[in-house]
This record gives structure tokens, C-alpha cells and sequence, in this order.
């Protein structure tokens, strides 16, 4: 590092060795070892105006026992105990990064540089979701252990990460896979079963044909199919574990009221969860052909419309059936059959309208008519009781249902400015209006009548209030290898008991690793499997599911802050950094990791591991990076490059080699599948990591989609080569000219380098609008190209926009900072002899927010006639000194050569124009 002052004429040296052209390879080599390491302990910092040597000296951190990271003096950010924990979501060590991984984790690593230039200190880990399907299904095709190609793609990635400049706490480094820590997940699941949240039933689930394992129900897309290998669901009746994440769903449901979160992620998790509140009536179910009679607790969101329900649905597997009349049997089997293979999201997204009679009736609570009772497609098994009341009049689903079979439909709820006797074309479902047809309560309000009703059915015992969610408990076993054991072990006198951790997994010499259909791979290991019961002695057999993957990532968030504990899963110390301040990843993960990252955020906040029962303060969801997609207009099918005919005329028509046919060009999530992808790695070898990181914030707002367009990266690359030709240019202007002296740009120039300041910090600091900072920074480099001067002001800008960029393109701004060192400082904010990861966050000064100029409109007897640039500090002074400005100026000697012909001279208190009524010349 250059240090201390220096002559003219070595500066004069340096210039002439500096290279006159940007090279992102040279320059990234350079400076990659300080760019990685700028999470390491630093000294405490001097003051700026501290002169001499280094001011560095050791500095133990908190959290945890862990060193805090690297933080300049800041006297505007208060030090608090709790560090800022900026967290991006782990990656699947799949063997190379995407365009996608670039975008989130640029984002995470500018932001973890910004706070810590803020005077924060900053907890920013990484770390490996490493196990899971993917791992398992390389390895049987390349027969190779699943570890062996786990850890050389973990080697891989990582070497991707530094070449992209990312500076994450490594000595925090979590890996799913390894014992060390997936004895803490398996630990998880025993305390869950010590409470009766973990527990083994037998079930009907999804089973995936491809993969041969068991799927939530989260894990079925709305086509049914599963999230994996695409694959149409089945169902199996197969004895699973459970997590009773019903249990939490009230309080997982009111925390997000708590939650800096977009509102569309919000409502994707109310959805899921599904909170219904209304009443359940009970009811008793009569079969003709029988003298039995069986109880029915139907639900219903509006108890206000209950003298419009027509007939009771259940579910296909409602205990009930297993008595209806042999003549409905074959009806019945029909609908599950049907449903086996739909009782997945779709369903749910789209019910379908399916049923079959029952035989049985039940008497209407109010009226005592006798209403039939279907079984429905729509109504799900784990949903409340399996039980609904239709009220097809206000419910669309019920209305497609009675419709179906013919059912009647009678309207109880007449919406404000709706005729009660007009022909109901659709269901009525506002919750407003008059009641009709309801007997005592005609006339009454809806929201009087559902108050009424209710009180009137619970003193006669007709029903309950009631509170349902739609969320049901998680499935976890999986029949697959590469996941944690689950830490049970089944005995024939004891049951289920929980063994000594960690239950690690065999080698995998002796194990065909697809299972055989509907079983584990595990289940092959006798040595493994055949074990003692640590309660009774006797003879036990290990449990064979491995965990779904989906509980390895719902705590990793709580293990960084700890890792190398191997008493604890994390001291009370060490999770008092908890919660994650800001938590960053894909849309894509809006239910299913986040919901079950919430869940096991509760219950280790109730067993007294954190602090906090949420884990993420503030979330930010990426979008997707789409990429040029090429389309057979024969097949429809996505074209590899080499099979369209390269255009050699720009905007020329692409064809398939093939047909000699048009191509369809679209933009599509980039994939291998699409042959759109393009590779983080050439990126970097062609334009540099710091190109690459700009381009990323710059294209798109972090939540939109960001299309790749070849056309943009080449205009980042260049603005970049601008900026380096502007420090280089400033630096070699002062060394030869040698002063340093006001100019009388100055004012312009403090005032956008200010405003600068304060739009890049609102975007780090608040809004995230990565694309608008990255804006600004262009314009205050057209500004300093514009109005290039060799005075401090325009050093202290240089030095501002370098410090400003240096969070997005840190190799860059390493090298130019180190550019300007030994010219004046500029400003006292900056420690001149340091690297610029050692800076502090600029403050904007307010006081040099204001225009040096000002254009004030200029109307001579009523009619515009220009503008006049005054001095800012002019509008507030005394009239006559404004007047005469505008009088001394060019457009006023025009229109005003005589100041005896001015009549009168108007200017508003808002001082937004001048007005000048001039006298009739004599003629």
C-alpha cells in the first residue's frame, strides 16, 4: 500500500507505470485476498485526522465468542450489542453457481459491505443444503457416494464465490450433511417427540414413482405433480412421521402481522395456512335403510346463510361412508378413485365439483327439513372435521356442486342494491347486506344475524364457535438415502423410542441406493438397521426414512451463530444476534421453506434456544433471471444454439437448421433444459466479477425479473472503463498542475456529490433499490466529467463515488481509491492512508443540498420572456438587489435598456418568477 505523502514528481512516476486501460483480471487478482478478507477483526480505527502509522491493533468480537467484523469509526451509528445479520439463503452445492446464485448473493455481499462501512458490525455467513435428491440421483448415474460429489461440488462453488468477490464469514460454515451437523436436526425431532409434536401414524401420501419417496403436500404443484422430477403424484397408504405444525398454526398465522415482509409473501403464508373462522354445527346423520345414526360436525365460514344450506358435503373418507347402503358403495369408490391422485394443491387451487349421494340426510338445524348428505371432491380429509355445510346461494364452489346435482339453491343474504326475487346467475358473497328467507331473522343486518344465530344454536346446543386452519401437519420421512436418519428406533415391547445421537448413516459400498418400491435404501443394512432398545434391552430395529430435506434448512439460520459448538445446538449467548435483520432469496420459497423455517423458529424459541420466535425481521425475494430462449415454431421445443442458423445481419430472422422454419424467440427462467443459461464463469473471464455484480443491481429492482441482455453488461463494462478514465485523469491533472484550488464548480459539485450520498444510502439502507443507486452513481460521474477541476471538492467527489461503489464492485474501487492516495484529502470524513474497505459511510452534508444557480422566469407586461440564472442565496435577500440582478442580465438589457420605463415590478412571496410592467414608450 502506498503510505505518507510523496513529491510531485513520484506521483508523476506512479502515473506513468498505472495502466491506461481498465483490466479486470489484473486488477481482481490484485486485490482479491483484501476483498475476501474484509469480514476479518480489524484494529479499532484512529480518527480520520489521526497522522502516521497504522492505527490497527486487536479487536475481540461478541456474538458468540466470534470476532466482530470489520468496522470503521462511524459517529453517526450508535454501537449495539446486536450485530446486523444480513443472510442469504444457502445454496444446494449443485456443482456451479447460476446467474440466479450471482444476483442473490451480490445482493446479500453489497449489503453486508455496506452496513459494516456504516460502523455495524455484520454477521454475513454461507454454507451447503447438501443433502436431498439431486445429490442422491448423480451419484447412482456416476456410481459414486453421494458425500464424494457433494464435497468436490462444495470445492467448486467456493472457488466460484471468491472469484465473484464475495466476502462471506467462512469460520461460520454450516454443512447439512455433515454429523456435526445434522445430530442437532435429529436432536430437533427428539425434543418435538418429548412433546408429542413428532409422531408416526399411518397415512395416505404422495408418492413420487420417479424418485420412489414420499412428498408434502407442499411439495405437489398445482398440476399435481411433483416439485422434482415432474413426475404425476400418486397415493400411498404408508405408515410416516409427522411435525404437529398444526399445533403453531394460530401463532404462525397472527406473527406475520409482526413481519417487515412484501405483502404478497404474507399472503401466500395466510393462504397456506388458511385460517377459516365461522361455526360448526353438530348434526345427526340418518340412513333410510338403517335404524343407526351417526354424528356430523359441519363447518361453515358463514353461520349468517344457514338457512340457505341445502345439504351437508363430507369428504370421500369420511368415517361415516364406511355405512352407507350397498347401492352407494360402487359411487363412492369411484369418487376416491378419482380424487387418489388430485388431493394435492391443484385441488385446492382449482376444487373440483365431483360427489356422490350417501344415502344419508340430516335435519336442518333451524328448520328441521331433512337435507341430504354427498360425499365431495372438495372437501378434504385433514381439513377441520371433513364436514361442510353448502350454501350454494353464496358460495361458488357450492354453487357448482348443487348445480351438478340439481340441488336447491335458495339466496338468504340480499346485497345492498341487489332485487331479492332477480334470477341468481352466480353465488352472492358478500358478507353485507339484508337477510331473507331466513325466518325470525329476515330483516335483520348480516353482521346482527350471524351474532344472533350463533348465540341462538350454542344455547341449544346446536354447534359451536370455531376456529379451523387448513395447514396440516408436515410430513418428514422420506425413503430416500442421502437425508438425516430420523433418530428413532421402533421396539416391540417400548414403541418408539429415541436413540443416542448422531444416528449417522452407513457406508455406501453395500447399498443399492434406489430402494426397492416404497422402501429405503436403509432398510438393506441389516447390521444397521437391527439394534438394541437402550429402554428395555431388548431387540429394536432402526427407523429407515431419512428426513425431508425441507427441516435441515428451518434452523441453519440459529447454527451459524455457533457453529463449532458441540455441546449445544447454539449457546444463549451466541442466539442473542437473533433475529436475522435481513433474509434474502427467491420468491420461490414463500411457502415451503419459509413457513417451515417460521415453525421450528417457535418451537426453539419455546424450548429456550432463541430469543426471538421469529427468525427473519425483514425479507427480500429476488426475482428470477431469465435468459434468451430459442423455440421450434415445428415442436415447440427449446433449440440449442447450434441448432439455429447464426444471423449474420442484426435483427435478421434466426432459423432452425432442421426445417429452415423461423425461430420463436422468448424469455424464459434460464435453465439447462432451455439451453438459455449463461455461465457465471465466462461472465467473469470476459468482463470481470465487478462488471458482473453492477450488471446484476443495475438491470432490474431486486424483485422484479432480470432479462439477461448481452447489449447491458457491454454498456456497465463500459461505464466502468469511464470511471477508471475519470480517476485516472483527476489524479494526473493534480500531480502536473500541482494546485489545488477552488473552483467555481465547487458548489455544483458538492451538491450532486450530497445528493448522491443520500440516494445511495436510502437504497442500501431502506429501500433496496440496487438499480436506482447504481443510476446515480453514473450521473455523479457525468457531473465530474463535466466540470473537471483539480480542486479538493472534486477530489473529495472522487473519493465519495469510489466509496459509494465499492459495496457493488469492491475490487474496482480498491484500486482506484488506492489511485488518489497522497492527493489532498478533500474532506475529514476520510482516513487517507487506508484501504477503502477501511472507509467510512459518507454522511451527506444538507447545508450543500441547494443549487448555487437558480432559474427564475422573467414576464415583461404579462408575457414570459425567458429565465435568469441568479444565485440561490439572491431569493432570500433584499428585492431591490434581485431586481437588479435581473436588470444587469443579458435578457434584461434586452428587454429592459432603460430602468426609467419600469412602472412596476412584481415578485410573488413565493419568489417563483419577477414581473416587470413597463411604461408606453413616447413616440
Amino acid at each position: 500500500m502506498w503510505c505518507g505523502s510523496r513529491t510531485g514528481a513520484v506521483r508523476a512516476l506512479t502515473a506513468r507505470r498505472w495502466a491506461s486501460r481498465y483490466d479486470p483480471a489484473i486488477v481482481e487478482a490484485k486485490w482479491s485476498s483484501a476483498v475476501l478478507s474484509a469480514s476479518t477483526p480489524p484494529a479499532a480505527h484512529a480518527t480520520p485526522s489521526s497522522t502516521g502509522g497504522s492505527a490497527h491493533g486487536g479487536v475481540s468480537g461478541g456474538e458468540g465468542g466470534r470476532a466482530s467484523a470489520a468496522v470503521p469509526d462511524h459517529p453517526d451509528v450508535a454501537v449495539t450489542d446486536k450485530p446486523f445479520y444480513s443472510l442469504s439463503m444457502f445454496p444446494y452445492p449443485s456443482g456451479s453457481l447460476h446467474m440466479g446464485h450471482v444476483r442473490v448473493y451480490t445482493i446479500s455481499d453489497t449489503l453486508a459491505r455496506f452496513h459494516r462501512m456504516q460502523g455495524r458490525r455484520v454477521i454475513h455467513p454461507m454454507g451447503w443444503d447438501a443433502f436431498g435428491l439431486p445429490a442422491e440421483n448423480a451419484a447412482i448415474e456416476r456410481g459414486i457416494p453421494p458425500a464424494d460429489w457433494t464435497q468436490s461440488n462444495i470445492t467448486s462453488m467456493r472457488a466460484m464465490f471468491d472469484a465473484l468477490g464475495m466476502c462471506f464469514d467462512w469460520d461460520r460454515q454450516v454443512t447439512t450433511c455433515d454429523p456435526s451437523y445434522y445430530r442437532w436436526t435429529q436432536w430437533i425431532f427428539q425434543e418435538m417427540h418429548a412433546r408429542g409434536l413428532a409422531y408416526r401414524k399411518e397415512a395416505e401420501v404422495n408418492w413420487d414413482p420417479v424418485d420412489k419417496t414420499v412428498l408434502a403436500n407442499e411439495q405437489v404443484d398445482s398440476e399435481g405433480r411433483s416439485w422434482r422430477s415432474g413426475a404425476v403424484v400418486e397415493k400411498r397408504l404408508l405408515n410416516q412421521w409427522f411435525l404437529g405444525i398444526t399445533q403453531y398454526a394460530e401463532r404462525l398465522h397472527d406473527g406475520l402481522d409482526t413481519l417487515d415482509w412484501p405483502s404478497h409473501v404474507i399472503d401466500m403464508q395466510r393462504a397456506w395456512i388458511g385460517r377459516s373462522e365461522g361455526f360448526e354445527f353438530r348434526l345427526s346423520a340418518e340412513n333410510a335403510h338403517s335404524t343407526s345414526t351417526h354424528d356430523i360436525a359441519a363447518f361453515t365460514t358463514r353461520p349468517d346463510t344457514i338457512f340457505g344450506a341445502t345439504f351437508v358435503a363430507v369428504s370421500p373418507n369420511h368415517q361415516m361412508l364406511a355405512a352407507v347402503s350397498p347401492a352407494y358403495v360402487a359411487d363412492i369408490e369411484a369418487l376416491r378413485l378419482k380424487v387418489k391422485t388430485a388431493d394435492t394443491a391443484a385441488s385446492r387451487a382449482n376444487p373440483d365439483c365431483d360427489g356422490a349421494a350417501t344415502g344419508f340426510t340430516v335435519q336442518h338445524p333451524f328448520t328441521g327439513q331433512p337435507i341430504p348428505v354427498y360425499a365431495s371432491s372438495y372437501v378434504l380429509d385433514g381439513y377441520g372435521t371433513g364436514a361442510v355445510v353448502g350454501v350454494p346461494a353464496h358460495d361458488d364452489r357450492d354453487l357448482r356442486f348443487a348445480q351438478r346435482f340439481g340441488l336447491p339453491i335458495t339466496r338468504v343474504v340480499c346485497a345492498p342494491g341487489h332485487d331479492e326475487d332477480a334470477e341468481l346467475l352466480e353465488a352472492e358473497t358478500a358478507a353485507s347486506g339484508v337477510m331473507v328467507n331466513s325466518g325470525a331473522y329476515t330483516g335483520f343486518e348480516v353482521a346482527a344475524a350471524t351474532a344472533a344465530i350463533c348465540d341462538h344454536a350454542e344455547r341449544n346446543g346446536l354447534g359451536t364457535r370455531k376456529i379451523n386452519y387448513r395447514v396440516r401437519d408436515w410430513l418428514v420421512s422420506r425413503q430416500r438415502y442421502w437425508g438425516a436418519p430420523i433418530p428413532m428406533i421402533e421396539c416391540t415391547q417400548c414403541g418408539d423410542v429415541p436413540t443416542t445421537l448422531p444416528v449417522t448413516l452407513p457406508d455406501t459400498s453395500n447399498i443399492q441406493l434406489m430402494g426397492a418400491d416404497g422402501g429405503s435404501p436403509l432398510a438393506s443394512v441389516k447390521d444397521w438397521v437391527e439394534c438394541t432398545c437402550p429402554q428395555c434391552g431388548g431387540e429394536a430395529r432402526r427407523c429407515t426414512d431419512t428426513m425431508d430435506t425441507f427441516v435441515d434448512s428451518s434452523w441453519y439460520y440459529t447454527r451459524y451463530l455457533d457453529a463449532e459448538n458441540e455441546n449445544e445446538l447454539c449457546s444463549v449467548d451466541s442466539a442473542k444476534s437473533l433475529p436475522v435483520d435481513l433474509y434474502i432469496g427467491g420468491i420461490e420459497h414463500a411457502v415451503l421453506h419459509l413457513l417451515y423455517a417460521r415453525f421450528v423458529g417457535y418451537f426453539l424459541h419455546d424450548i429456550g434456544i432463541t430469543p426471538t420466535s421469529e427468525p427473519f425481521s425483514r425479507l427480500l425475494t429476488q426475482g428470477m433471471v431469465h435468459g434468451r430462449t430459442m423455440l421450434s415454431s415445428v415442436t415447440g421445443q427449446s433449440l440449442r444454439p447450434d441448432q439455429v442458423e447464426a444471423s449474420a445481419v442484426r435483427g435478421e430472422v434466426e432459423r432452425e437448421i432442421a426445417t429452415n422454419e423461423p425461430v420463436q424467440v422468448t424469455w424464459a427462467k434460464m435453465s439447462k433444459s432451455k439451453y438459455n443459461g449463461v455461465d457465471p464463469t465466462a461472465i467473469v473471464a470476459q468482463y470481470g466479477a465487478d462488471t458482473a455484480r453492477v450488471f446484476t443491481l443495475f438491470k432490474a429492482p431486486p424483485q422484479a425479473v432480470l432479462v439477461w441482455d448481452d447489449d447491458s453488461i457491454q454498456g456497465v463494462h463500459r461505464w466502468l472503463h469511464r470511471v477508471w478514465t475519470l480517476v485516472e485523469a483527476h489524479a494526473d491533472a493534480v500531480d502536473q498542475d500541482g494546485r489545488v484550488a477552488e473552483s467555481p464548480a465547487d458548489h455544483e459539485i458538492a451538491r450532486a456529490t450530497n445528493l448522491t450520498i443520500m440516494s445511495v444510502t436510502r437504497a442500501f439502507d431502506d429501500t433496496h433499490s440496487f438499480n436506482t443507486a447504481v443510476s446515480d452513481l453514473m450521473k455523479l460521474s457525468n457531473t465530474l466529467k463535466d466540470t473537471a477541476t483539480t480542486s479538493p471538492a472534486t477530489t473529495h467527489a472522487m473519493r465519495a463515488l469510489l466509496v459509494l461503489l465499492s459495496p457493488a464492485a469492491p475490487h474496482f474501487a480498491a484500486e482506484l481509491w488506492q489511485r488518489l492516495e497522497g492527493l489532498p484529502a478533500g474532506d475529514p470524513m476520510w482516513f487517507p492512508n487506508r484501504p477503502i474497505h477501511e472507509q467510512q459511510w459518507p454522511k451527506a452534508d444538507e447545508s450543500k443540498l441547494h443549487a448555487s444557480l437558480v432559474d427564475l422566469p422573467i414576464q415583461i407586461n404579462g408575457k414570459f420572456r425567458g429565465a435568469v440564472s441568479v444565485p440561490t442565496e439572491a431569493l432570500d435577500g433584499p428585492e431591490a438587489e434581485l431586481r437588479a440582478l435581473v436588470m444587469e442580465s443579458e435578457l434584461g438589457q434586452k428587454w429592459i435598456p432603460n430602468a426609467d420605463r419600469v412602472a412596476k415590478v412584481i415578485l410573488p412571496k413565493s419568489k417563483k418568477m419577477i414581473g416587470f410592467l413597463l411604461k408606453k414608450q413616447d413616440s
